[in-house]
């Protein structure tokens, strides 16, 4: 199912990670900007679940970066909230 339709997934996820960085560069409370991130994270990470059944190589080592990525956001955003890191 995901191959099928692999060229949907993959631009909407692009789309996601565009908005979510944009969203980082707005006035966005630190709270509620590491509460987006966090949801932005286990989409990310339930995609990736997809991509490996699936067998999408290229788009699962995307999303292991983007993984990474976005642990960083929050991690440093819940330096600013005092929050700690929820996964």
């Amino acid at each position: 199912m995901v191959v099928q339709n692999q060229d949907r997934i993959i631009p909407i996820l692009a789309l996601r990670i565009e908005s979510l960085e944009d969203a980082r560069m707005t006035s966005l409370p630190d709270d509620e900007l590491v509460g987006r991130l966090r949801t932005e994270l286990a989409q990310v990470d339930a995609s990736l679940d997809e991509a490996r059944e699936a067998g999408m190589i290229t788009v699962e080592k995307y999303l292991e970066r983007r993984i990474v990525e976005l642990q960083a956001y929050i991690a440093e955003g819940e330096e600013t909230t005092g929050d700690p890191i929820q996964q």
